[in-house]
């Protein structure tokens, strides 16, 4: 939780210094791109901020429900742990290493896999990661992380919130953007 805290104050921080702005409100729902490959729609009544790589939502408050779409290059995605980008690997292998990656980088949290599933995305296998985990104050937590390599990289939709309200409440809302995901024409 605190490094996907961390990143997002990262990305704040470097949408302001680059001109990128903060955060928007979405009055409707629209298209948004990621790594100019593939694209979704942005869920009217959210809040939206945007870097080169990641495009992170909430409604309330990122502590209450986030949604962060990313992009990761090949040769940065399993830098943490050290591993090379499999040639060829299944979604399955994809997910194994992505998730060993997640916890390298998140060692402060307590982190549960309760599934680890295929999942079509967007016309690509894939995967989908349901975790438990818990913040420094011991508020339980659910995350989804659902995501399909390329040749170029990982793309990732990745959803949390506490899991007794927030959990349920979004979580259709993730859903549907992650329906909505296309590989733009």
């Amino acid at each position: 939780m605190l490094r996907i805290f961390t990143q997002i104050v990262i990305a704040l921080l470097l949408s302001t210094i680059m001109g990128c702005g903060g955060w928007s409100y979405i009055k409707k729902e629209k298209s948004e791109k990621i790594n100019n490959q593939y694209e979704f729609m942005l869920p009217k009544g959210w809040m939206v901020i945007k870097s080169k790589e990641h495009v992170t939502l909430t409604r309330d408050a990122i502590s209450l429900q986030s949604i962060t779409v990313s992009f990761t290059a090949k040769k940065k995605a399993f830098e943490t742990i050290k591993q090379d980008f499999p040639e060829n690997a299944l979604p399955y292998e994809i997910a194994e290493l992505y998730l060993a990656e997640y916890k390298a980088r998140n060692q402060s949290m307590t982190i549960d896999t309760s599934e680890n599933n295929p999942k079509s995305i967007a016309g690509n296998d894939g995967f989908q990661i349901f975790l438990d985990t818990q913040n420094s104050d011991g508020v339980p937590y659910k995350l989804i992380i659902s995501g399909f390599a390329t040749k170029n990289g990982i793309y990732t939709l990745t959803y949390i919130a506490p899991k007794t309200r927030f959990y349920a409440l979004d979580l259709a809302n993730y859903t549907k953007l992650l329906n909505s995901l296309t590989k733009k024409s």
